[in-house]
């Protein structure tokens, strides 16, 4: 209390209006910055969710797509002499796909599309298959590709394969068993070269204002996270071990037990986490529960400390800008406060002559008349 009557009348009026003018600005201040931060991590997180969900999208459409191809082919060659196969399978048109075979119950190849193309290899007409689909096939292993058409087909995960011309040599293949004119049982198989597929009709690449938001299609494994398809190219095919997925491997171990009974029920789930000290996001789903597989579908940012340099520069922005209104308001303050401290000084000082008998006007010897007498000649 001593301290502040020490202080002079300018000096109180000042700190009075710097507080009632800096606290609504300071809160205010905070309160957008705050909003800023939190509106910019939604707008993200909905990006990244609306991608994995995109990724998902897309790879059940190919599903869809080449399962239904698979099963009308082999309706197809089910009504026609085997001699006609060969022909049936050169003008076969299937977006992508790179080969069409038939093999006996045996596993021989008795037909395929550009024989030529793979004389020596082992889809070559009179060679056996010593694949392991071939006999999966042969097997009877059919699955669920659609969720709209109630027919099954055989598909494999991403595998190496001679015929993949890419690096790595991935294929998918997709297969279904018939049974010819000559009641002898088939099978047909089709293959695609994997890496063109998820590049050019699988994943999701969206630039952003921070940089380039990716896609990863994995499955969760006991030794960590099996990259079939990224983005960031080099790496699909490898596996991610936990150690290389730091406090997120929990996060997926616990996501591969979460499938949806249907895609349109798929939500992917978002995870902020550290990597060796550098912060990252990512939004991840699982294919539902019918699908043979269990698949994920990842996004993720390619450069997430840009984020966060974004979000420290809207931060440090935001206190220069209360920096320099508090500066601004320290400055109109002053003369605010000046102005008026001299004015009260100015009544201050008349309130005090007035009070030792001075009655002068402003103090300059003009004596003021307060009583006026009743007779003008006395």
């Amino acid at each position: 209390m001593v301290i502040i009557m020490g202080i002079s009348l300018k000096a109180k009026l000042l700190l009075i209006f710097l507080a009632i003018s800096l606290a609504p600005m300071s809160v205010a201040v905070a309160y957008t910055s705050m909003m800023d931060t939190e509106h910019t991590r939604s707008q993200l997180l909905t990006t990244l969710n609306s991608i994995a969900e995109q990724v998902a999208s897309n790879y059940f459409d190919y599903m869809e797509k080449n399962g239904g191809a698979v099963c009308n082919a082999a309706e197809d060659l089910s009504l026609a002499s085997s001699s006609e196969w060969g022909d049936y399978l050169d003008h076969l048109s299937v977006e992508g796909a790179i080969l069409f075979g038939v093999a006996d119950d045996t596993g021989r190849v008795v037909a395929v599309s550009d024989a030529e193309r793979w004389s020596g290899t082992w889809t070559a007409p009179g060679a056996y298959a010593p694949r392991e689909f071939i006999s999966q096939l042969r097997a009877g292993e059919e699955f669920r590709f659609s969720e709209t058409d109630s027919r099954k087909a055989y598909y494999t995960l991403p595998f190496e394969d001679i015929t993949s011309k890419k690096d790595p040599p991935l294929v998918m293949i997709f297969g279904k068993s018939f049974t010819g004119l000559d009641g002898r049982r088939y099978h047909l198989y089709m293959v695609w070269d994997w890496y063109t597929v998820a590049q050019s009709r699988i994943l999701v690449l969206q630039g952003s204002l921070f940089g380039d938001l990716g896609s990863i299609v994995i499955t969760p494994e006991e030794g960590g996270l099996r990259l079939w398809a990224d983005t960031n190219a080099e790496r699909t095919g490898t596996l991610l071990s936990p150690s290389a997925l730091g406090e997120s491997w929990d996060f997926y171990q616990a996501l591969s037990g979460k499938r949806a009974q249907t895609i349109a029920e798929i939500s992917p789930e978002v995870k902020e986490y550290s990597l060796q000290g550098q912060g990252r996001i990512v939004a991840a789903c699982m294919a539902p529960s019918w699908f043979h597989y269990s698949l994920g579908f990842i996004a993720y940012m390619t450069n997430p400390d840009a984020i966060y340099r974004f979000l420290d520069s809207a931060r440090n922005n935001a206190i220069m800008i209360a920096g320099l209104a508090a500066a601004a308001g320290v400055g109109a303050s002053y003369f605010f406060t000046r102005s008026i401290s001299s004015k009260i000084n100015r009544v201050i000082a008349d309130a005090m002559r007035v009070a030792s008998g001075d009655l002068r006007e402003g103090g300059t010897g003009n004596l003021r008349s307060t009583v006026q007498t009743g007779n003008k000649g006395e």
